[in-house]
């Protein structure tokens, strides 16, 4: 009986902050948020460990998790009005749904431009990551996240 939550970790929430990161599902924006709060850009432009969050590479940006890929509630639009956003989803493949339709969806590839279009006029900027060329990376596995972008890295 209760409504779809979005996650996000409320001491690092900050209204001023210019960028939004929007992760599909909450293992997804933790991880995110565990690693990349301790991590900054060096001198050579490459990621190195740093002690400060404030000096992270998330430092200006509040990183937000939906439930799924096919979720978005029009409330969470105003956390990202003004803001330049930026929507990470999994890899998922190319799957026939309906079943037998002919017709074609890569869930997170297809609700990560969702979230874009109902975003579009009220955020400075709205992107997405893509897998691959297509939205999706053929030599990963189906439903590859960001999580496991961490911590298994790709091969």
């Amino acid at each position: 009986g209760k409504a779809h939550a979005l996650h996000m970790p409320a001491l690092e929430h900050d209204p001023s902050r210019p960028r939004v990161e929007v992760f599909e599902g909450p293992w997804d924006g933790m991880a995110y948020w565990e690693v990349a709060r301790r991590s900054k850009r060096g001198s050579d432009g490459r990621l190195e460990f740093t002690g400060n969050p404030s000096v992270s590479i998330i430092a200006d940006a509040i990183v937000l998790a939906r439930p799924g890929c096919n979720v978005w509630r029009e409330e969470w639009t105003e956390l990202c009005r003004g803001k330049d956003v930026t929507i990470f989803d999994d890899n998922d493949h190319p799957r026939e749904y309906p079943e037998d339709s002919g017709q074609y969806t890569m869930a997170g590839t297809d609700g990560a431009r969702r979230v874009a279009g109902l975003l579009a006029g009220v955020a400075a900027s709205v992107r997405f990551m893509r897998w691959g060329e297509d939205g999706y990376d053929a030599d990963l596995v189906s439903g590859f996240d960001t999580r496991d972008w961490l911590t298994k890295g790709v091969a």
